[in-house]
C-alpha cells in the first residue's frame, strides 16, 4: 500500500472524506482563487468593522490579560484569562470578556459590563487567591466552559479547576459545585492547559502534573468529566489518564495542547524540556494510549541539530484526510510539522524533512483553513505580531500578502502597545480573530486584547438541496435516498457534514455515521433502516456547511444547509 492509499478499515477510523486526497496543485489553484481581491481588502489588513480593527479591555484596576479565545456560533468573541488583584503580586482571579461580533460592548454579558470576574480556589500567597483561565470551549447550547488553575483550599498547591458559565455570564449551578470543579492530581500541584468537547458534550481536559515542584519535570495528564462536572469513571482510571510506569521519566513533560479527531481519539502535544524532543500522544476514546500511533501511542518529534532546544507543541489540528499538523515553539524560533495518521513524520510535507523551521520568534497559535492552508501567529521578542500562512504541502503561501507568505512588525493594539497572542480562531467567512495580552506603554499595565483580520473570503454554505421522501416501504428494510450534489462552496474548501438518524455516503464511499467533510461538487446520499411497524416514519437529517470549532469538531460555526430523508412503512 503506497503512502497515499488506505484501506476501507483505515478510512473508517479517520475523518471521512472520500477516496481522494488534496493535491498540492489543486491547493495552489484554490489559493490563487482566494487571493483575488474582489470582495474585500488585503488578507493581512485589520478588519475596520471590528471596533476599528482591535480592542483592549481592562478587567480590574491593576493588570489583566487573555490566555484563550473562543467564538460563539453568532460570532461573538469570548476571551478568558486573569485579572491581577495587587500590583506586582501573584494574586489573581479568573476573568472573562465577551464582545459582540463587531467588537462592541456586549451588554447582555456580566450584568451589562461585558466582563465577568470569578474568584477560584483558596488563598495562595500573601493572603491572596491565585487563578488563571488557560482554555475555553463554547458548548452547543452557548454555555462557556473554562479550564485552568487555582490554589487549593489550604493554599499549599495549585489544582486543576473548571468553571461553566451561562450565556449571560452567571455561573451555571448545575455544573460541579455552584458552577466550579476542582480536581486534585498530586501534592506537588497541577494545572489545566486546554479543553475539547466530545460529541456528547463531555469535557476532555489536558493538564500537567508537577513531579517535584513547580518546574520540570512534569507529566501530561488527560481528564474526562461528565456533562455535570463529575469525573467520568469510563475514562482512564476513575476519569484520569496518566502515563504508564513503562514510560521513562525523560519522556514526562508539560502538556501544552489538545485536539480531538472525529472518531473520538484524543491528541495531546507536550513540551521538550526534559529530552529536548517534544511528543504527540494519541489516546483512545476510553482513555488509553493508542498502540496504532507512534511507539505505543507516543510519537517523538525528531528535529535536526540546533532545532530541538526546549520545543513546546503549542497547537495541533487534524486535516479532513486524517493527517495531523502541529506548530511548536522553541528557544529562538519554532517549527511547523506534519504527522501521518500513524504518528510518523510525513516527509512529503516541506520535503524532505516533514517540518519547516520558523526563525527567531515563537509560534503561539495555529489554525487549519478550510482550503488547506496552515495559518499561525507568532509573537516576537519585542511584542509585535507576525502572521504566516503555508500551503498544504508545507511551502510559504505566496498568495498571502506578498511573496514571503507572511506579514510582521504589526502592533495591533489600539494604543500601539506590545502584544502577546495566545489564541487564534477562524470565522466562517474567512476572517480570523487573535486574542491575548496588551501591554500599555511605560506603565506596564496589561489588558485583554483582540484583533480581527480580513483573511480571504470563503463561502462555506452550499446551495440548498433536498431529498425525496418515500412511503409505503417494507418494514425493517434499508432505504437509500436520491443523490444530491453539494455546490456553491469556495473551490478547494472542505466543510463539515454531519448526520443524525442514519448514515451518509460521499461519492459512493461506504456509508458512515462519523463527522466528515465535503467539497464543492461532491455527491451525497443517506440511508437508514425503515421502521419495524406499519405506518411508521423514520427520518435521517443531514447538515452541511460552516466551520468546526477548534475546541470541538462537532460544534459548527456558521450557517448550514439541513435536509431530511423520511421513509414511511406501508
Amino acid at each position: 500500500m503506497n503512502a497515499w492509499s488506505f484501506s476501507k478499515d483505515m478510512r473508517m477510523s479517520v475523518p471521512n472524506r472520500g477516496a481522494t486526497y488534496r493535491s498540492s496543485a489543486w491547493l495552489a489553484f484554490a489559493a490563487a482563487l482566494l487571493a483575488a481581491p474582489v470582495l474585500r481588502a488585503n488578507p493581512a489588513d485589520q478588519d475596520p468593522t471590528f471596533n476599528g480593527g482591535a480592542f483592549d479591555v481592562a478587567v480590574g484596576t491593576i493588570s489583566s490579560g487573555a490566555n484563550a479565545v473562543a467564538l460563539q456560533k453568532d460570532g461573538r468573541v469570548v476571551l478568558g484569562g486573569y485579572t491581577r488583584l495587587v500590583a506586582n503580586n501573584i494574586g489573581s482571579d479568573w476573568a472573562l470578556v465577551r464582545r459582540n461580533k463587531d467588537g462592541s460592548l456586549d451588554t447582555s454579558f456580566g450584568g451589562g459590563t461585558g466582563q465577568v470576574v470569578t474568584p477560584m480556589g483558596g488563598i495562595y500567597q500573601n493572603g491572596l487567591p491565585y487563578g488563571v483561565i488557560n482554555g475555553l470551549a463554547i458548548q452547543s447550547d452557548g454555555k462557556i466552559l473554562g479550564v485552568g488553575m487555582a490554589a487549593n483550599s489550604t493554599g499549599s498547591r495549585t489544582d486543576v479547576f473548571l468553571a461553566r458559565w451561562n450565556s449571560d455570564g452567571t455561573l451555571d449551578t448545575s455544573f460541579g459545585t455552584g458552577g466550579k470543579v476542582e480536581t486534585f492530581l498530586s501534592a506537588k500541584g497541577s494545572f489545566a492547559a486546554g479543553v475539547v468537547l466530545q460529541k456528547d458534550g463531555k469535557p476532555v481536559v489536558v493538564a500537567s502534573n508537577y513531579l517535584t515542584s513547580t518546574s520540570p519535570p512534569a507529566e501530561p495528564v488527560v481528564i474526562r468529566y461528565t456533562t455535570s462536572g463529575a469525573l467520568d469513571a469510563t475514562f482512564g482510571t476513575g476519569g484520569i489518564f496518566r502515563l504508564p510506569a513503562s514510560v521513562p521519566s525523560s519522556q514526562r513533560d508539560y502538556a501544552m495542547s489538545i485536539t480531538m479527531q472525529p472518531n473520538g481519539r484524543i491528541l495531546v502535544g507536550t513540551a521538550g524540556y526534559q529530552s529536548f524532543h517534544p511528543e504527540v500522544l494519541r489516546l483512545t476514546s476510553d482513555g488509553a494510549l493508542d498502540p496504532s500511533f507512534g511507539t505505543g501511542g507516543i510519537a517523538v518529534l525528531p528535529y535536526a541539530s540546533g532545532q530541538q532546544d526546549n520545543i513546546n507543541v503549542m497547537g495541533l489540528v487534524v486535516q479532513p484526510d486524517g493527517l495531523i499538523d502541529g506548530v511548536s515553539a522553541q528557544n529562538g524560533g519554532g517549527n511547523v510539522f506534519r504527522l501521518l495518521r500513524n504518528g510518523a513524520i510525513d516527509k512529503r510535507f516541506a520535503q524532505p524533512t516533514g517540518y519547516v523551521l520558523i526563525p527567531s520568534n515563537l509560534p503561539t497559535a495555529l489554525a487549519l483553513l478550510p482550503t488547506g492552508q496552515l495559518l499561525f501567529a507568532v509573537s516576537t521578542t519585542i511584542g509585535e505580531l507576525e502572521i504566516y500562512r503555508y500551503t498544504s504541502s508545507g511551502q510559504k503561501d505566496t498568495t498571502f500578502t506578498d511573496s514571503s507568505g507572511s506579514f510582521g512588525g504589526e502592533r495591533p493594539s489600539p494604543g500601539g502597545g506590545t502584544a502577546a497572542f495566545k489564541g487564534l480562531q477562524l470565522q466562517s467567512d474567512g476572517k480570523f480573530v487573535l486574542g491575548g495580552v496588551d501591554t500599555l506603554g511605560v506603565t506596564g499595565k496589561t489588558t485583554f486584547l483582540a484583533a480581527r483580520y480580513e483573511g480571504n473570503p470563503v463561502r462555506l454554505l452550499p446551495k440548498a438541496f433536498a431529498f425525496t421522501n418515500v412511503s409505503s416501504v417494507a418494514a425493517s428494510t434499508v432505504q437509500v435516498s436520491n443523490v444530491v450534489r453539494v455546490v456553491a462552496l469556495t473551490a478547494g474548501a472542505y466543510v463539515p457534514i454531519e448526520v443524525a438518524g442514519g448514515s451518509y455516503s460521499i461519492n459512493g464511499d461506504p456509508f458512515t455515521k462519523l463527522l466528515g467533510y465535503v467539497t464543492n461538487g461532491d455527491q451525497v446520499m443517506v440511508e437508514h433502516t425503515s421502521a419495524a411497524t406499519s405506518g411508521t416514519a423514520v427520518t435521517t437529517t443531514l447538515r452541511v456547511g460552516g466551520i468546526n470549532s477548534s475546541a470541538s469538531p462537532w460544534v459548527v460555526n456558521g450557517a448550514r444547509v439541513t435536509a431530511t430523508f423520511t421513509s414511511t412503512t406501508k
